[in-house]
């Protein structure tokens, strides 16, 4: 561990290894000023020094006035007449499943990272929700020093006092007026405020979980505004928190220790206090802080192409959520938004677009934790079209507006009557082209059509994350050992999935195996790997893929990505779909002669039961009344697993602490050549419709380093042509077909 600090230092800038001194002097000054009792802020210190107020009888309620009497940005709800929207509420959403969801929050009851579990508050805010165990109430930067239990996950802590479910009080407020919702959400609020003095504790320890809670009582605060429980006394210890929630975050950017979505999570936390509680000390310093943030680091945020550098579709749209709410805000107040951050922006919903499989969801790349930048439900999801609904009203797309959800609750929570207005006006088209291409981040997407009974292949090519290295430097990332994976459709109904991601902080066995390649679509070469682990989250000695090409002729797309090993260790995955209406798959795996073998993996989702016929070397996967026969060639060992002990006994994470057993299969390749190839035949089937016979292969040919396969699916007939170190070539048998 202190051989990979030290290499880290090496390598690192001067510029981060000064911001890191200071911090640590920082911390430093904050420890002893806490020891001392120093650090808080008392009531009236906070009344005269951030307010500009002297303490008296009625101070609170002057606090109070002037907060909604002076000039000050106003938020999302102030933007739109209520009753309207009401109507558009009823129309196109479900209030009574809010109305559910907030009887629940009222009984105690929540759903955390998939965990039923019980609402902490009194003295409960520092616990455990799962093991009970309680984090030490010491300074700050203290508390992770030693772990209250071996496997205790912090991650659960943390999201309790997210206090996002406070937003599901708040919309209950606002659409029934029923007191009990706002009562039970400030009660809340004031239960944690009282239990989490200034820099104590473990709801200090990260500055994106407080910038996350601010948001979260923002929201909660105005959707209860007219509710008689907000009382002065209430709104002055909301202040006043909010005050220190944004004072340390301004003091503990994430610039280096955690420069993607944490930095951006703070900066857009920032960004909203100081604009909407501008007459603060600091606040407009901390609005246009922010905001600096926020326009100076797109780039480093999103590659050219738009999806986030962080190599995970979860993250890129918590981090796209933060860029929306901020820019949004400012566009109702008559703010600038930069072109630079707009074109960023539209790109990045470019990209949810088009990697969004036919069922709605998202390919589940990379890491997750379920966190959403806007919070609108409780229930987990990897469908992110209700934001595409915003990308479609702040561009005028009618494409977004095709492939979104429609009248979304994002759309109808943070666009003012003329957005939604002209959301309305926009005559919805599909977009152009089947084919996607993002060759900055190294997705590739194949679809014969855009309507939700369409096949479907996202081909992964790009590096495994931004800020990691080719040689032995560690550092932390949220991409996984996943070149060259890839995720299918066929029909509409999802086939092969990406294994997910399951935890940060429990247990290491399965940590590992969710990031590491047998976890993904992909060829693991023996003892060879993408990047080696070396810690939760940290990788090193990154083989990032190389894009050999991708084509698209006419209804044919094509495309090849190698990664190599070592000087005579490659994987190369080429992948032809052909006239739109199946794939050939073709890996071609060299080897250095030790007599290793190579395993190919297969994740299906979890709906998919499978059939394996060994005899005539098919695999059926089935999902409802459609699904992809796997045409196969060679006498391999062909494991199937699904839901046995262990993190290789066939699972899938479909979100963070969730997972589900799925069929997993694995075929062993003997490397006892140079090249050995390892074709397959991808047809997508439907029940009653479907035809394919194979006319022909010869295996002999295997030894010459070449396999020509001849076949007829559905009525016509194709010949693929596999040759080691030459491209997939699949063409019609007759070229009038």
């Amino acid at each position: 561990m202190l051989f990979h600090k030290i290499k880290k230092l090496w390598v690192m800038p001067r510029e981060e290894i000064l911001f890191r001194i200071r911090e640590r002097q920082l911390e430093k000054k904050e420890q002893r000023h806490h020891q001392s009792g120093s650090d808080q802020l008392s009531d009236a210190d906070f009344l005269r020094t951030c307010c500009g107020l002297s303490s008296g009888e009625n101070t609170n309620q002057v606090l109070f006035e002037q907060f909604w009497s002076k000039e000050r940005d106003r938020f999302f709800t102030e933007c739109f007449q209520k009753e309207n929207r009401i109507n558009d509420i009823k129309t196109h959403l479900n209030p009574p499943l809010w109305l559910d969801e907030a009887d629940r929050i009222c009984n105690g009851k929540l759903t955390l990272l998939g965990c039923e579990t019980r609402l902490a508050e009194n003295k409960g805010w520092h616990q455990d929700p799962l093991e009970g165990c309680e984090w030490p109430r010491v300074f700050y930067k203290d508390v992770t020093k030693s772990k209250p239990s071996p496997t205790v996950d912090i991650k659960y802590v943390w999201e309790m006092n997210r206090h996002q479910y406070l937003i599901v009080l708040g919309k209950a407020y606002w659409f029934t007026g029923d007191e009990k919702y706002a009562e039970k959400a400030f009660s809340i609020i004031t239960s944690w405020i009282e239990d989490n003095p200034y820099h104590s504790g473990v709801n200090w320890t990260s500055s994106l979980e407080l910038a996350v809670r601010s948001l979260s009582w923002i929201w909660t605060y105005f959707l209860c505004r007219d509710a008689a429980c907000l009382t002065p006394e209430f709104h002055f210890r909301l202040l006043k928190s909010i005050y220190e929630h944004g004072l340390h975050m301004s003091q503990h950017l994430s610039y280096y220790s955690s420069p993607y979505n944490h930095l951006i999570g703070e900066a857009a936390g920032l960004h909203v206090i100081g604009s909407l509680f501008s007459p603060l000390k600091d606040g407009q310093k901390w609005e246009s802080l922010g905001w600096s943030i926020l326009e100076n680091q797109v780039h480093k945020q999103f590659f050219e192409d738009g999806l986030c550098v962080e190599q995970a579709t979860f993250y890129h749209h918590f981090t796209l959520g933060f860029y929306v709410q901020s820019a949004l805000l400012r566009r109702v107040n008559n703010k600038a938004v930069s072109a630079d951050v707009l074109s960023a922006v539209e790109k990045a919903f470019e990209v949810s677009m088009g990697m969004t499989r036919p069922d709605g969801a998202l390919p589940a790349i990379g890491d997750i934790d379920n966190a959403r930048s806007l919070y609108f439900s409780p229930k987990h999801s990897w469908d992110f079209r209700g934001m595409l609904s915003l990308g479609a009203a702040l561009f005028q797309r009618p494409d977004f507006k095709r492939q979104s959800s429609g009248v979304s609750e994002e759309l109808l929570w943070l666009s003012d009557d003329a957005m939604l207005a002209g959301f309305k006006k926009i005559e919805a088209a599909a977009p152009k082209g089947q084919a996607r291409e993002f060759q900055d981040s190294g997705y590739y997407v194949m679809r014969n059509h855009w309507e939700k009974n369409g096949h479907y292949l996202c081909f992964d090519c790009g590096e495994i994350a931004a800020g990691l290295h080719e040689g032995g430097v560690p550092s932390a990332a949220h991409g996984h050992a996943d070149a060259l994976s890839f995720e299918l459709s066929a029909y509409g109904k999802n086939i092969l999935a990406e294994g997910g991601f399951y935890t940060y902080f429990g247990e290491l066995a399965w940590h590992r195996y969710f990031r590491e390649e047998a976890a993904h679509n992909t060829v693991q070469i023996g003892a060879h790997r993408q990047a080696e682990y070396c810690g939760r989250l940290t990788w090193k000695s990154v083989r990032n893929p190389q894009l050999n090409f991708w084509r698209c002729i006419k209804e044919t797309q094509s495309v090849s990505g190698s990664v190599f090993y070592a000087k005579n260790v490659m994987h190369r995955r080429d992948i032809v779909f052909m006239a739109s209406r199946f794939w050939v798959l073709l890996d071609q795996i060299t080897s250095d002669g030790r007599g290793e073998s190579a395993t190919a993996y297969f994740h299906f989702d979890a709906n998919v039961s499978l059939e394996i016929d060994r005899d005539r070397q098919q695999i059926k996967a089935t999902n409802g009344d459609s699904g992809l026969l796997m045409q196969y060639f060679g006498d391999y060992n062909v494991d199937a697993q699904k839901g046995k002990p262990g993190p290789e006994g066939g699972w899938q994470a479909s979100g963070y602490g969730d997972k589900t057993p799925v069929w997993v299969l694995s075929f062993e390749l003997p490397l006892n050549r140079n090249p050995v190839l390892f074709p397959m035949l991808l047809l997508p089937w439907k029940a009653g419709e479907t035809a394919f016979h194979l006319k022909s292969y010869d295996l002999d040919l295997l030894a010459d380093e070449v396999l020509e396969i001849d076949f007829s699916y559905n009525m016509k007939d194709y010949v693929a042509t596999c040759q080691a170190g030459s491209d997939l070539d699949v063409h019609f048998k007759n070229e009038e077909q």
